[in-house]
């Protein structure tokens, strides 16, 4: 077994027990879950079945760290590698669970680990701390008769306020609501200590794991704490917090404990430092950056594509002295790893991609404007649906007025669809209107990447046309992406895109089929990943085209550029786009195209220079310009015409590749469209 949990109940209601359990079901790793229910009354018949859990009623209440250790020693009986004590006051994304499971796997000489705290609101609860000293601790249990000034400076220091939130950190006192523990450190050092009734048995086990492992605040991620801090008004809890306080002190030393003062000393240090970089920084940037923004966060939807789509801002933006923070709901560490080496400092936080639950949406914008308080950046950058309202509105709550957003396609709300395929009533299109409008009044630049969308927004009245400012996709390095011609005997097609059926892939599919059937050695490509996007094809169908030889399938790929060389003609048969990516480095790698006559992806076939036309083939079905050809959407027939004139026209096929390369360079260079970005932010 390689996780296991136990949740200590006294009197909680069985709805805070049942969600946590739900919420450790969700993760990708199988937790065994043990209940240790103090209470009077058993709720055994009250608790989700559909969980994987061991309930254990317990006659009396033997206190929060012995409850704990009737699981920890089971749970040591099968071998579990990491154990997580969590509160049943906590809410939590599943991804915490696997992110800190990660984290723990690459870094041996942790024994404990921490997320981020924050209160409902979004507020950190600064649960990361010093050893606590008798004075500290006489300040804060009797602070109404202390004067406020001497309290607030003695919890600053002693909840460590100025503790950096851009990298893991090792901090001498974690809480005990929520522990990552690894097995091997609580045998060595111990479980927790059953004197202690209630609180600072997690203090005291974490000293007792320090003397061999590091105990690790992990900002990256965060949870949330419905926090009753029940010591300040109840005062049966009070008496337990005094009593184990003395208790503490009394194992560990008062006023004279030569190992807090040196613990206490090296996480001041270490804060110091990072204060000092970030004050070096703070300097170098006054002698680079001109303008009033000097740390900026961009908010996407997903950590992969914004590290991917917006890479060369980011190392753009940092280069020029900017902090820039990266927002995005699914970082994992090696993105982390990844927005680092841009020079980003990677943040996560809760975003359901594609839920239409008014409470759980509405939460999410409270979330997110509590973090950008904390961060206090000086501008945000949003990016794709969600990220543009939520992260607007949200700026706006957190007092941000440079508020910028990155329109790049309408998504599949917009999108026109046959009546079979029709994915949303249209009240949800109108309902995204008025969101759009609400959330983009504050924004001071909207940056749209093809004229249609731009031309969408402006005169239906969801923006003012001076803030709407049109740039080419989301540009491509095209130092990055060259041609290189790979000798391949078969003609080689391909399609790379998220296997949605809106990116016209089962037209891709039929027409291969159709193509096959009278040119056999035709090869054709579909690459990319499963999506959760309700206009994702089932994985079903997509094994019936590779088990009968019509496409091969290799999934998403980290570098698409082998991939690329190898192919002929670059195939994009979409309903709709923004200006796609994968069009754009498909063109930067020298590829003849092929897609559609609709908004985005018309931008990407270019007509004659000189005569500005385009040229029509097959009975004007087909859209021929100096780079590739353009079909009706949602027509596998037309489609296959245009294949087949690409098999038949081998040396069209090479000179409108480098007629691509030329384009990708004239008009889709990221650094051009960068460019345009930052001259519209006020940034030089």
């Amino acid at each position: 077994m390689i996780l296991t949990a136990s949740i200590v109940r006294y009197n909680n209601n069985p709805d805070l027990i049942n969600s946590v359990l739900r919420q450790l079901t969700e993760s990708i790793h199988h937790i065994k879950v043990y209940i240790i229910d103090n209470s009077s009354v058993s709720i055994a018949g009250l608790l989700d079945s559909k969980c994987s859990f061991e309930y254990i009623h317990s006659p009396y209440n033997s206190g929060f760290g012995a409850g704990h250790n009737q699981a920890i020693k089971i749970a040591m009986g099968y071998n579990s590698k990491y154990h997580l004590v969590i509160n049943p006051d906590i809410e939590f994304d599943p991804s915490v669970i696997n992110e800190l499971f990660l984290f723990m796997e690459q870094n041996s000489d942790v024994g404990n680990v921490m997320p981020l705290v924050t209160y409902p609101d979004g507020r950190n609860q600064y649960l990361a701390k010093m050893m606590p000293n008798p004075l500290t601790l006489m300040l804060r249990l009797v602070h109404y008769y202390i004067p406020e000034w001497m309290v607030r400076k003695a919890s600053r220091k002693y909840e460590l306020h100025d503790l950096p939130l851009d990298s893991p950190i090792d901090v001498p006192s974690l809480s005990g609501c929520f522990m990552f523990l690894r097995c091997d450190a609580l045998r060595e050092a111990g479980f927790f200590d059953e004197r202690f009734f209630l609180y600072f048995e997690d203090y005291d086990l974490n000293r007792r794991i320090r003397q061999k492992y590091k105990t690790v605040f992990y900002p990256g991620v965060s949870i949330i704490h419905h926090f009753e801090r029940a010591s300040r008004r109840d005062l049966v809890a009070f008496m337990h917090h005094l009593f184990s306080a003395f208790k503490y002190f009394n194992k560990w030393g008062w006023f004279f404990d030569a190992a807090r003062r040196n613990e206490n000393r090296k996480v001041q240090f270490s804060i110091a430092l990072n204060n000092h970089l970030v004050s070096a920084n703070i300097a170098h940037k006054k002698t680079v950056c001109k303008d009033s923004i000097k740390s900026i966060a961009l908010i996407s939807n997903q950590a992969f594509s914004q590290l991917n789509f917006r890479g060369s801002m980011i190392r753009e933006l940092s280069g020029k002295g900017i902090i820039v923070y990266t927002l995005a709901p699914d970082y994992n560490l090696d993105l982390r790893k990844k927005a680092r080496s841009l020079g980003a400092i990677p943040i996560s936080f809760h975003l359901d991609r594609i839920g239409t639950s008014p409470l759980v949406d509405f939460k999410d914008i409270f979330l997110l404007s509590g973090l950008l308080k904390r961060l206090s950046p000086d501008a945000v950058f949003c990016n794709f649906i969600k990220p543009v309202i939520y992260g607007s509105f949200a700026a706006q709550k957190a007092g941000i007025s440079n508020i910028y957003s990155m329109i790049s396609g309408l998504g599949y709300l917009f999108t026109d669809s046959p009546k079979h395929y029709s994915l949303k009533n249209p009240a949800f299109k109108r309902a995204a209107s008025m969101l759009y409008k609400m959330a983009l009044k504050h924004n001071k630049r909207v940056f749209f990447h093809n004229p249609d969308d731009l031309a969408v927004f402006v005169s239906s009245g969801v923006l003012e046309k001076e803030k709407a400012v049109r740039v080419f996709g989301s540009g491509v390095d095209v130092g990055y992406y060259m041609p290189e011609t790979v000798k391949n005997e078969k003609m080689q097609f391909i399609l790379i895109a998220r296997l949605l059926f809106d990116k016209g892939i089962r037209e891709y599919a039929q027409a291969a089929k159709n193509i096959k059937s009278k040119y056999p050695q035709t090869h054709f490509l579909l690459m990319g990943g499963k999506d959760i996007n309700p206009a994702g094809l089932n994985f079903e169908e997509v094994s019936q085209w590779v088990d009968s030889g019509v496409i091969e399938w290799p999934g998403q790929v980290q570098d698409v550029r082998p991939w690329l060389r190898k192919s002929s003609v670059f195939v994009l048969p979409s309903w709709r786009e923004g200006t796609p990516r994968s069009t754009l480095e498909a063109m930067a790698c020298g590829k003849a195209i092929i897609t559609t006559d609709v908004p985005g992806c018309r931008e990407t076939v270019f007509p004659d220079s000189e005569t500005g036309k385009f040229n029509y083939l097959k009975g004007g079905k087909l859209k021929a310009g100096i780079n590739g050809i353009m079909v009706p959407v949602r027509d596998p027939s037309a489609l296959a015409q245009a294949m087949e004139y690409m098999i038949n026209n081998p040396d069209k096929v090479v000179e409108m590749g480098r007629q691509s390369r030329l384009m990708a360079e004239k008009y889709y260079d990221v650094r051009k469209v960068n460019r345009v970005i930052f001259e519209e932010m006020g940034i030089l």
